[in-house]
C-alpha cells in the first residue's frame, strides 16, 4: 500500500500536480497512523484478556483456598464448642453441693475439657498475590478491601487462640500436677487402659479454688474464641461470594 502511494507522488510531481501531491502525502502519513494505532489499540486488547485471564486464575485460586479454610475453621469451632460445652459441665459440678459424684463422669469430662482449638490456615495465595503485586490485578475493590480485612482479622485470631492454648496448657499443668491423668485416659481409651493402683482422685480437683479459676478462665476464653471464630466466618464466606462470580 505505501508503494503505491509513492508511485502516484511521483507521478504527480512529475505532472507538476504539488496540490494533489501534498494530498496524497498527507493521506500517506494518515494510512500510516492509523495502522500504528490499530497495532497499539489491539496490543491494548491482547494486554487486557492477559491480565482479566491471570486475574480469573488468582480468583479461582483464592476461592479454593478460602473454601478450604473454611472447612478447617468450621472444624476447629465444633471442636471448641464441644470443649466449653464440657468446661461448663465441670464448672456445675464445683457448684453441685449435694448428692456423690461419679469419677468416671469427671474424668471423662475433663478429657474433653482440655481439648485445645487448632489454628486457622493462612492464605498462602494471598501472601503470594501480595509479595508478587498479583493483588493489583483484582479489579474488584470490594473485594481487595474483604481481603486487607481478613489479614487483620487472622492475625488478631491468631494472637487470641494462642493466649487461649497458654491458658489451656497451664489448666492440663494444674491437672498433672493435682490429679491423676491416668485415670482419665482410662475413660476416653480402649479397655486396656487401666485406671491408676495409686490412691489418687480427681474429685478433689473440685474443691481447689486454682483448678476453678483454671477451668473459670478456660470457659471466657472459648466463648471469645467462639465469637471471633464466627466473626470470621462471616467475612470469609463474603470473600468465598465475591469470587465464585
Amino acid at each position: 500500500m505505501i508503494s503505491f502511494f509513492r508511485k502516484i507522488r511521483q507521478a504527480l510531481l512529475d505532472q507538476n500536480r504539488v496540490t494533489r501531491y501534498l494530498a496524497y502525502a498527507i493521506g500517506e502519513i494518515a494510512l500510516v497512523m492509523i495502522g500504528i494505532l490499530l497495532a497499539l489499540q489491539v496490543n491494548t486488547w491482547n494486554e487486557e484478556r492477559k491480565l482479566r485471564k491471570e486475574e480469573a486464575q488468582l480468583i479461582q485460586n483464592l476461592h479454593e483456598e478460602f473454601q478450604r479454610n473454611l472447612i478447617k475453621l468450621d472444624s476447629i469451632s465444633s471442636k471448641l464448642s464441644r470443649t466449653e460445652k464440657s468446661l461448663g459441665l465441670v464448672l456445675d459440678l464445683i457448684d453441685q453441693k449435694e448428692g456423690p459424684i461419679r469419677e468416671e463422669m469427671l474424668d471423662s469430662l475433663l478429657i474433653k475439657s482440655v481439648i485445645v482449638a487448632g489454628k486457622v490456615s493462612q492464605s498462602f495465595v494471598l501472601e503470594d498475590m501480595k509479595n508478587t503485586g498479583g493483588l493489583s490485578k483484582i479489579s474488584s475493590t470490594e473485594l481487595k478491601i474483604l481481603l486487607f480485612e481478613w489479614e487483620r482479622n487472622f492475625v488478631e485470631l491468631q494472637s487470641s487462640l494462642e493466649l487461649g492454648r497458654q491458658a489451656f496448657e497451664e489448666y492440663a499443668n494444674h491437672i498433672i500436677q493435682k490429679g491423676s491423668i491416668r485415670n482419665i485416659d482410662a475413660e476416653n481409651s480402649p479397655p486396656e487402659v487401666s485406671r491408676s493402683k495409686l490412691p489418687i482422685s480427681n474429685i478433689p480437683l473440685l474443691q481447689d479454688p486454682v483448678f476453678e479459676n483454671h477451668v473459670d478462665n478456660c470457659q471466657v476464653l472459648s466463648n471469645e474464641h467462639l465469637f471471633k471464630l464466627s466473626q470470621t466466618r462471616k467475612l470469609m464466606v463474603s470473600i468465598l461470594d465475591l469470587t465464585s462470580k
